[in-house]
């Protein structure tokens, strides 16, 4: 047990220096700011938009139809691909092999720092929605917050089904 712990410490240490987080950092807030972006190009629209009862739950739709479809398998994959190829492209998959643990060591560790990128990406893209549905109500003076409150519970149920949804991935 105490192998995975020091596996997992160095896992996280070689992804933190990579560009993992750059990555998870774009394909949480892709999706989001191309919304608000065609959300602030017309902004007479927003009024109306921002005081009907389901807003949120059409935010979270535009979102996830998009996100679901290309941005988080293709996101997975480079991530998955990064972590794991990460000894070959540094050429020390020697040193990780010569030393003191066994394969299915460096294998959950592995795994499961992808699962703690794959919750990072959930968490980041339900604040980049959040974001995109509060920000035009601060920058424009008539248009008033959402008439309901963010449905965080609900939110968090949805991204925990996607979540084991990309598994396979």
């Amino acid at each position: 047990m105490i192998n995975l712990v020091h596996s997992l410490q160095s896992e996280w240490i070689k992804v933190r220096r990579s560009l993992v987080g750059w990555l998870i950092l774009g394909a949480a807030f892709f999706v989001p700011l191309i919304v608000l972006a065609s959300r602030l190009r017309r902004p007479d629209q927003l009024p109306a938009l921002y005081r009907t009862p389901g807003f949120w739950e059409k935010l979270w739709t535009m979102n996830w139809e998009a996100n679901s479809i290309m941005i988080l398998p293709l996101t997975m994959i480079l991530v998955t691909s990064l972590v794991v190829q990460i000894e070959y492209r540094n050429n020390t998959w020697k040193q990780l092999h010569a030393s003191p643990q066994r394969w299915i060591t460096i294998y959950v560790a592995k795994l499961i720092v992808v699962l703690i990128v794959l919750f990072q990406l959930l968490a980041l893209f339900n604040l980049a929605m959040l974001l995109c549905g509060v920000l035009p109500a601060l920058l424009f003076a008539d248009v008033a917050l959402p008439l309901a409150a963010f449905p965080l519970l609900a939110f968090w149920d949805r991204s925990a089904r996607y979540f084991v949804d990309t598994l396979p991935i």
